[in-house]
């Protein structure tokens, strides 16, 4: 009757017989040359028969432990695929995350967000759709993303949404351009003075059509007979670049105040004071409210909820 042999006692032998060496086998192992030479001589009492041939620089196989270690390699090769699959599906099934935002809020609003979630959860893959507001709350509402940034809708019923606070549009240029078109510094002016101090100025630096902010500012203009477009518009595609401009002393921009609070504190900047402003808006997360949402999606708002981000 044949011994009972461990999974154990195989893998020792296997080890030896890789190695060609009782000795490297132990170091492989982190277990003793004694407990490996046991185990190797339990497995050929159990099995009946020699393995290895004891030579002065090592070991050799029988006949015998070439067949054993045959079919070992190819059994202990399908556990390894084995457990690389298993380690696959644990990564894969962690989740995907995909988020839809304009690029104004990406980088000023939505980056801080991401690099503390990536993290605390390294696993879930991360995907950024990168789209004009109104694409984004299309593919929120259709299920290509699993939540967005965006400015809350007027009519917010079928989203989940988690405020991250107002912002607020202004009108920005040096100093030394406003100074040369003669406004003079921190005076109110009113809707149609603003108008002329555009036209004074040659025109003024707008984001484009696309994005909500511009159509935001366009609505603020007819509503306050200011005629921008008479004295001309410069589209420009991404905040960033109508800061740059502004710090330039190329013109008159509109931005989104919080994004230049520190260029207007350090005098790089100066605010042009109006007695009507456009409406604040309100900006967070947005998630549908139907359906039941991804894991990821629920460990990312989860994460937005009690995480504050750094000042940048």
């Amino acid at each position: 009757m044949m011994t009972e042999i461990s999974l154990n006692q195989y893998r020792i032998f296997y080890a030896a017989a890789e190695c060609k060496s009782i000795s490297k086998a132990a170091e492989k192992l982190y277990i003793s040359q004694p407990a490996i030479s046991r185990a190797v001589h339990s497995l050929e009492e159990g099995l009946g028969t020699k393995l290895f041939r004891r030579e002065h620089r090592g070991v050799t196989l029988t006949e015998e432990g070439e067949l054993l270690y045959g079919h070992l390699k190819n059994a202990f090769t399908e556990i390894s695929t084995a457990e690389e699959r298993i380690r696959e599906l644990t990564e894969s099934d962690a989740g995907h995350l995909r988020i839809g935002t304009s690029a104004v809020l990406c980088k000023n609003m939505l980056l801080p967000y991401l690099k503390g979630f990536a993290a605390v959860h390294p696993k879930i893959k991360i995907t950024i759709e990168c789209r004009s507001s109104r694409l984004t709350a299309e593919m929120l509402e259709s299920g290509a993303i699993d939540a967005a940034l965006m400015v809350r809708p007027a009519d917010p019923s079928d989203i989940g949404f988690y405020s991250l606070g107002e912002i607020h549009d202004t009108f920005v240029a040096s100093p030394s351009f406003l100074s040369g078109i003669g406004y003079e510094s921190g005076r109110e002016l009113p809707p149609e003075e603003f108008g002329e101090l555009i036209g004074r100025a040659g025109g003024i630096m707008l984001l484009d059509k696309t994005n909500g902010t511009r159509r935001h500012i366009d609505r603020f203009f007819r509503e306050n007979k200011i005629a921008a477009e008479r004295s001309g518009i410069i589209e420009v595609s991404g905040m960033d670049m109508l800061i740059e401009f502004a710090l330039t002393g190329l013109g008159i921009a509109c931005v989104i105040g919080s994004f230049v609070e520190e260029d207007i504190k350090s005098g790089r900047l100066e605010e042009i004071v109006l007695r009507t402003t456009p409406d604040s808006r309100e900006v967070g997360f947005a998630v549908p409210s139907k359906g039941e949402p991804s894991r990821s999606a629920k460990h990312f708002m989860d994460f937005v909820r009690g995480y504050t981000p750094p000042p940048q």
